[in-house]
């Protein structure tokens, strides 16, 4: 990565930084009100997502892994349905972080949005739909990966089972 590229980057960083804080009044030094109910993913909302997400595949006739990763990219929980193949295992905690940190579908990511983002990151994006960031009120708290269908049936896994649980907290 060339040092324009990173700084561009830094630049891409810094701007959503400080649209997070504006968002928030903490720029200008307020207190929201309240503060969100669920500010990460913990281990109930995530065995709901993935609960919702089977769900939803068994629907559609197909085997797939599940993963949810907390606001830091953890690895939170992690279900692979019995038929489901093994190389969606890594696929899915793949598509849960990049939807997390770049916060938009993976199936949205746009290269040229983020250049030397492929190679800074080569080994953690993935570019084809089924990640998804997951908000809740807003705010971001983790994101969850679906793979073992298309990348049609990973996206609606996923879109339907964070409607579902996010909807209901």
């Amino acid at each position: 990565m060339t040092e324009k590229e990173q700084e561009k980057l830094y630049r891409l960083i810094k701007e959503e930084i400080l649209k997070y804080l504006s968002e928030n009044d903490l720029k200008k030094g307020k207190k929201t009100s309240e503060p969100p109910k669920y500010t990460d993913i913990d281990a109930e909302i995530a065995e709901r997502l993935i609960k919702r997400a089977i769900l939803k595949a068994k629907e559609l006739k197909v085997n797939i892994t599940a993963a949810v990763v907390d606001k830091g990219g953890n690895l939170v929980l992690l279900r692979r349905m019995d038929k489901a193949i093994v190389a969606s295992i890594d696929v899915a905690v793949k598509k849960a972080y990049s939807g997390l940190s770049l916060n938009c579908p993976t199936s949205q990511i746009n290269l040229e949005e983020f250049p030397g983002l492929e190679q800074l990151m080569k080994d953690k994006i993935v570019l084809f739909g089924g990640g998804y960031p997951v908000k809740y009120k807003g705010n971001l708290i983790g994101g969850i990966g679906i793979s073992g269908g298309n990348s049609k049936q990973d996206e609606e896994i996923a879109v339907f089972a964070i409607e579902d649980v996010i909807k209901n907290l």
